[in-house]
């Protein structure tokens, strides 16, 4: 894919938007066609070889009359509809340099609202000091863009289009929130006077808290000591709350959540189209990532291919910030950009390290998107681990510090592990075996797993690739068997080391960190994760009875997990964990949804396919519990012996997964889970496959 902003298509002077859209779409479709047909065309060949995964996110169960299809034309229709040819004038140039951080709300909404020839009188726009790093070719031509050859609408006149339906205006607040997202910035509250308007104002405030209260934690970016929602740009505004109203309890805040998001959309690609320069504003990439965050995770099936498509954008404006570089190994890992000892001015200074740690942040989450869009699809990674950022995030007591003063004395208590550690001596040592720093926040333990899990999931596609049915090279299995065993056992030391939490987002972290790990031990394991998969997948197609390498995958499946029972009963342990870990308290996020969906289902073929428990086992009538935490006294003892010896076992309400009637309770658990995460669309996708699952097929 694309990493860059060449990866936009080239305009001419009688471009509109309209065909600007087009074009765009007709990009995405191009490059992305030949990844579609995985559902109706399964592989035909014999499946003892790992299929490398699967695109969940293309996996489409649902009739054209069904919901997901109606959002696609809904959202599609303001594409070509209400649009009206709008004809450019030659040689404009569109600059946003000033409007995009103007104050000024009465001049600054007329000038973003709609375009006007550039101003060489007015000042360049910022760039922080993280960015002096930045790499200078091939990115540098976007900080100071030719003219363009095309003038785009107002963005008053596109976000109007996408509150039009059935042909008739919505009411008095969506357009009144069109207005608001149609400004740089909010209006100061106490100036507000229309009715309509203050609704708006209070619908935004409302998602807002959500987001805050319900997600931030998840994806700790945005700096809440320093913000204030009528100074922070719209579009930023736009991302955080069609997240946050998703959350809500009621329909209408998710009817809100979707409109949200296809403003959001819009201003997005307005924003980058009428000036490249606000590719390098932090709040726009804020934005830019939050929004791609929610198209993966909404199981609709168009967001998610223009966050596909929008990822190399992302990732480019990134490294051409310098915030994502490569770096040869020989570099040194500075220090702290000053001495805690040393804080002069503690307001300036504060501002200036919440800068530089907010763009450290923004990478990191960066990360963390391309993570679970490769883990959500089995694509490839668009960043590459070498360009992350020397340093990981700060803990969280010094970034939510309420002011100057607080931050100063905090900064000069924390140990420089604590400002933010050096990933790579981290990572060195804890694959060393050497102890994890007592002091190394929570986060950071979660991004080193991911890290980590990276590597593994790299050496899985070079597996896959040197297999007979690829390239016929020698297998790396017996190669990589011992740098999988030292990742692993990396893994399990960074869970272990956050079984002691005081708060909720330690416990978040956690979470996703041992979610990681335990599917990071079910997909290194060989092809039976593939094979699993590839049953599920194709059970859920409309043509399983035709599918004869259905039959094939069922046959090897069952032959692998019977071959070595010890090593099939540990990987359904680590499914198992899985669900403990969601039981204790539930992540709802995109990726996190996949995995408790993996786990469930790999526990299904286990129980269906691999060993059955002998009447003579040296548990007898004793019943193991395989969804609880080693942590509790005795049962690592009990696992480990089930796992040698095998016996009943069982999870949740599900008495022995073995018994008569155990797939189908063991798939009603699933569902209710999954049902906990109903915000997100993709749990819905995830509960109409167990759904079409056929327990009693052989």
């Amino acid at each position: 894919m694309p990493s860059g902003l060449d990866s936009f298509p080239t305009t001419s002077p009688t471009t509109t938007i309209n065909d600007f859209h087009q074009s765009m779409m007709g990009f995405d479709s191009a490059y992305l066609q030949g990844d579609f047909s995985f559902m109706s065309n399964p592989p035909a060949r014999i499946i003892g070889m790992a299929e490398g995964g699967v695109d969940w996110l293309n996996l489409e169960l649902d009739s054209p009359s069904s919901g997901d299809f109606a959002a696609q034309s809904v959202g599609q229709e303001y594409h070509t509809g209400y649009m009206q040819p709008f004809h450019a004038q030659p040689s404009v140039s569109i600059g946003l340099e000033s409007t995009f951080h103007n104050r000024d709300h009465d001049t600054g909404a007329a000038r973003y609202d709609q375009l006007r020839p550039q101003d060489t009188n007015q000042p360049a726009i910022h760039v922080s000091d993280s960015q002096h790093s930045a790499q200078q070719w091939p990115f540098d031509h976007t900080r100071h863009p030719e003219p363009q050859r095309y003038q785009l609408p107002p963005l008053r006149q596109i976000l109007q289009g996408t509150i039009i339906s059935d042909g008739q205006d919505c009411g008095n607040t969506a357009k009144s929130l069109v207005q608001l997202l149609s400004a740089p910035v909010l209006p100061e509250i106490d100036l507000v006077q229309d009715l309509s308007i203050m609704s708006a104002m209070d619908l935004l405030k409302n998602s807002l808290d959500l987001y805050f209260s319900e997600f931030h934690s998840v994806l700790p970016l945005v700096h809440i000591p320093t913000f204030d929602m009528t100074k922070v740009p719209t579009v930023t505004l736009a991302a955080m709350s069609c997240i946050g109203a998703m959350y809500s309890d009621d329909r209408q805040g998710t009817d809100q959540s979707w409109s949200l998001s296809e403003m959001c959309l819009q201003m997005i690609a307005w924003l980058g189209g009428a000036d490249s320069t606000n590719y390098y504003d932090p709040a726009y990439l804020i934005a830019s990532c939050l929004h791609q965050i929610y198209s993966l995770g909404s199981g609709n099936r168009r967001l998610y291919q223009n966050a596909d498509c929008s990822r190399g954008i992302l990732i480019g404006c990134l490294r051409g910030m310098g915030l994502l570089k490569s770096r040869i190994s020989m570099e040194i890992e500075k220090e702290d950009f000053k001495h805690a000892a040393f804080i002069e001015n503690p307001e300036s200074e504060w501002l200036r390290w919440k800068d530089q740690e907010q763009d450290k942040r923004i990478a990191w989450s960066s990360f963390e998107y391309d993570c679970s869009l490769c883990t959500l699809t089995s694509r490839r990674a668009a960043v590459d681990l070498p360009e992350l950022p020397t340093h990981l995030p700060c803990a969280e007591p010094l970034w939510d510090a309420p002011t100057a003063q607080a931050w100063a004395a905090l900064y000069s208590r924390l140990s420089p592990t604590a400002r933010g550690a050096p990933t790579a001596k981290i990572i060195r040592n804890l694959l060393a075996g050497k102890a994890i720093p007592e002091d190394l926040p929570a986060w950071g333990k979660r991004l080193c797993a991911q890290k980590i899990g990276r590597l593994l999931w790299d050496l899985k596609q070079l597996d896959i690739m040197s297999t007979p049915e690829y390239l016929k090279l020698p297998s790396m299995s017996a190669a990589q068997k011992q740098t999988k065993s030292v990742l692993l056992q990396g893994l399990n030391a960074l869970c272990e080391s956050m079984y002691t939490l005081t708060s909720t987002a330690e416990l978040i972290h956690y979470n996703i960190t041992s979610l990681i790990c335990r599917y990071s031990h079910l997909y290194s394991a060989d092809e039976a994760m593939d094979l699993v998969v590839h049953i599920v997948r194709a059970s859920a197609s409309p043509s399983r009875h035709l599918d004869f390498s259905l039959i094939s995958a069922k046959r090897r499946l069952r032959s692998i997990l019977v071959k070595n029972p010890s090593k099939a009963r540990k990987l359904a342990w680590h499914a198992a964990q899985i669900i403990a870990v969601a039981n204790e308290y539930l992540v709802s996020a995109p990726c996190e949804i996949l995995r408790v969906f993996m786990g469930y289902i790999f526990l299904l073929a286990f129980a269906k396919y691999g060993p059955q428990p002998s009447p003579e086992s040296a548990f007898g009538s004793f019943t193991v519990r395989l969804d609880l935490s080693n942590r509790i006294e005795g049962q690592r003892t009990a696992t480990t012996t089930w796992i040698d010896v095998g016996g009943p076992a069982s999870i949740g309400g599900v008495k022995n997964i073995y018994d008569e009637g155990g797939l189908k309770a063991i798939s009603q658990e699933a569902q209710m889970i999954l049902r906990k995460m109903r915000f997100w669309g993709l749990a819905k996708k995830f509960i109409r496959i167990l759904e079409s699952f056929d327990y009693n097929e052989d």
